[in-house]
């Protein structure tokens, strides 16, 4: 009986055919997930971005329409270059007092230049936060609706003393509300002035407004704000709690909302809104005319303390991107812009109809 002496099976050549199919149904294969991974990367980090950006212009939109919230007949705001130079613009308007600007309802500051650094307000160690250099800042100016039942407290003439260094508060005013660091506001007939805590004495109803705060804000001369304001001693004026909100990306990319004037002790609070964010543009739209009565076009820095005061609407563009390089290494930016009208219109007086 003759049998075969041939082996059933695949010969080399056959072998290497299907290894070669498979590799390059293995390539096509590993190609298609790395693209899959691609996209859904790509996917996750614009989502990222487009949250950021949307998170940002829902808060300062927010912040922007309560601007001047419980500010009625509000004149003239002065604080000190030292306070407004090292925290909120390199750029405040002008008062007559070389030492003092103007603290408008909304406050600009267009193109922080190279190398600006804010404060961090403690008194050590000392540190600063790096801001990011071509962004511009913004500072809204608001009453703080939990203050004394969102309620001025009245000053009568001769409570307010010592070239504004104290303040005698009428009697059963809660006391436990006050805390050193505090910003305060005070006004009268003859004009507004911000005083920052030193001290509280809860048994004699008195505040201590002091040189030497934490933020450089007070002046107890007889020129000084507080003093000018109560006409040194003279006139009756009222007292509020601010707070003084500023926006401002650091050179982390964060986009921080800095709170001025909360009680608490540290007079400040720090809140990351956003991450990622390559930049803040903002435009300002006055409601003025040229001698022709044209509107005038949109400004990007506010110069003066009528500009400030005829602010109705606030652009804002942001620009935020993502956290890697996902097309060809490269960073993918998102851009919005809203504008937002400013919905307290009746802090100056000017603004109001006359009959």
């Amino acid at each position: 009986m003759h049998r075969s002496t041939r082996q059933g099976g695949f010969s080399l050549l056959e072998l290497m055919i299907v290894m070669g199919i498979m590799m390059t149904l293995m390539v096509i294969v590993m190609r298609y997930m790395s693209d899959s991974v691609k996209i859904s990367t790509f996917t996750n980090e614009m989502t990222e971005a487009q949250q950021n950006l949307r998170t940002a212009q829902d808060f300062i939109a927010h912040d922007i329409l309560t601007a001047g919230d419980g500010m009625e007949d509000i004149k003239s705001p002065r604080m000190t270059k030292t306070f407004l130079n090292g925290y909120l613009t390199k750029a405040p308007a002008p008062d007559s007092d070389s030492t003092l600007g103007v603290l408008g309802i909304v406050t600009s500051d267009d193109q922080v230049p190279s190398g600006t650094a804010i404060p961090i307000p403690s008194p050590s160690p000392a540190t600063t936060v790096p801001l990011l250099t071509g962004s511009d800042r913004l500072t809204i100016m608001k009453i703080d609706p939990t203050f004394n039942g969102g309620a001025t407290i009245p000053l009568a003439a001769g409570k307010v003393t010592s070239n504004g260094q104290t303040v005698t508060l009428p009697t059963g005013t809660d006391m436990t509300q006050f805390t050193k660091g505090d910003i305060y506001f005070f006004t009268s007939t003859s004009g507004s002035a911000f005083g920052a805590v030193t001290a509280v004495n809860a048994a004699g109803y008195v505040l201590t407004f002091a040189s030497g705060d934490l933020y450089n804000i007070n002046q107890v001369l007889s020129t000084g704000p507080i003093n000018m304001v109560v006409g040194g001693g003279t006139k009756a004026a009222s007292m509020m709690r601010m707070l003084v909100v500023n926006y401002f990306i650091d050179s982390t990319g964060l986009l921080r909302r800095r709170v001025f004037g909360v009680s608490g002790g540290t007079g400040f609070t720090d809140t990351v809104i956003a991450e990622h964010v390559a930049n803040l543009q903002l435009r300002y739209f006055l409601g003025q005319s040229d001698s022709s009565g044209n509107v005038v076009a949109p400004v990007t820095q506010l110069t003066t303390e009528t500009q400030q005061g005829y602010v109705r609407q606030v652009e804002v563009t942001l620009t935020t991107e993502t956290v890697h390089g996902v097309v060809n290494g490269n960073k993918q930016q998102i851009s919005m812009t809203g504008a937002t009208s400013v919905r307290n219109l009746q802090f100056n007086t000017h603004l109001r109809p006359t009959n």
